[in-house]
């Protein structure tokens, strides 16, 4: 039955830790630090990058713009108001994906908040009662929501394969760590569930009707023995709570860092996002010519990263006569000059891009 250690007497609230030893929750918050920090550190490299990049940033220009830049922020950043309105399967996964990503983190934090602060300093459950019912169902929801657009990403980069998605290959998708990665938050959000399930499925409280996702998964573990349950329910969460300190240390190093990225891009210049769509509606890259606008991004990008710190400090950067010439080396005039400077592209750019600007200055 659920243990009522976790809650004031007769208050239903979240039972944070269940099942989980003292030692093994200082293990938890030691190696979230260390992930944090990582994570922080690869931020701040991209930062640096940036800001060589920028050159002479006016902060008078910035402030001028702010309010517009904020309007886009929300619209275009938060909203994804241009990706959201593509009628396919990709602007419901991204806005799906995005949101359900962005309530299971604010879950989690919320989680951490009520039983680090609220408990211990105030003595007060935040996710108790009503409040802690419409959490779970919300999370639950949340989590079903990313579960289902994750699937609909796989299918679209690996079943579709969509031209815009192709890298430097002709015909070969730009993998990266794409499938990898995702397949990593599908295991995320899967064994999150499981967790819960677990859970619901030894103690059996009344509440878990408020779980929809996880109540019904419940179903499957209840003929198991209670021992079996309180093991497998320690090895998925210390499995869950790795993989998520892993990812949240290697987003920076990722191509999912555009999920940060390209929200900020409406109020900064970030690098490209790889989307493809900018390549889908440019009339060169359509009928077959050398000119991509995403890949000059690509190229600038991954061209830009060789300028980038050394992530760790025992790593070398490349020496200058190892790096080839911007011009003819990593992007050639055929590629510029096929540019009709239509802005196709610039229009097409989900999170603000102006690959127009940049093609005419690689010109001069």
């Amino acid at each position: 039955m659920f243990d009522e250690t976790f809650c004031p007497p007769d208050i239903i609230c979240r039972p944070t830790f269940w099942n989980i030893p003292i030692w093994l929750e200082v293990v938890l918050y030691v190696c979230g630090f260390i992930s944090i920090l990582i994570f922080f550190y690869g931020v701040w490299r991209h930062y640096k990058l940036w800001r060589v990049g920028q050159g002479d940033l006016s902060r008078k220009m910035f402030l001028t713009q702010l309010g517009a830049k904020l309007k886009n922020f929300f619209v275009y950043g938060a909203l994804t108001k241009k990706v959201a309105g593509e009628n396919q399967p990709a602007g419901f996964m991204h806005l799906n994906l995005m949101w359900g990503m962005i309530l299971l983190f604010i879950g989690t934090a919320l989680a951490t908040i009520d039983w680090e602060i609220a408990r211990l300093i105030f003595h007060f459950r935040i996710l108790q009662g009503g409040f802690y019912f419409l959490y779970k169902f919300t999370l639950d929801i949340a989590g079903f929501v990313a579960l289902v657009a994750l699937c609909v990403a796989l299918y679209i980069r690996y079943k579709q394969k969509p031209r815009r998605l192709w890298g430097y290959d002709d015909g070969k998708l730009h993998f990266d760590d794409d499938l990898w990665v995702t397949l990593s938050f599908l295991v995320l959000v899967v064994t999150g569930f499981m967790i819960e399930s677990l859970r619901i499925a030894a103690t059996q409280p009344w509440w878990a009707v408020y779980s929809l996702v996880g109540n019904a998964l419940s179903n499957v573990w209840k003929p198991f023995p209670e021992q079996f349950l309180l093991s497998l329910h320690i090895s998925t969460w210390v499995f869950h709570a790795w993989l998520t300190f892993f990812l949240i240390a290697y987003f920076p190093l990722s191509k999912w860092f555009h999920v940060f990225a390209s929200s900020t891009n409406t109020l900064f210049k970030q690098p490209a996002t790889r989307c493809g769509r900018c390549q889908a509606v440019c009339p060169a890259a359509t009928t077959h010519k050398a000119l991509s606008p995403k890949m000059i991004e690509v190229k600038l990008q991954d061209y830009s990263k060789q300028f980038m710190l050394p992530f760790l400090p025992f790593m070398a950067a490349p020496k200058s006569g190892d790096l080839k010439p911007l011009h003819e080396g990593v992007i050639t005039a055929q590629e510029l000059w096929d540019c009709t400077t239509c802005m196709a592209c610039v229009h097409a750019c989900p999170v603000g891009i102006d690959q127009l600007s940049t093609i005419i200055d690689l010109r001069r």
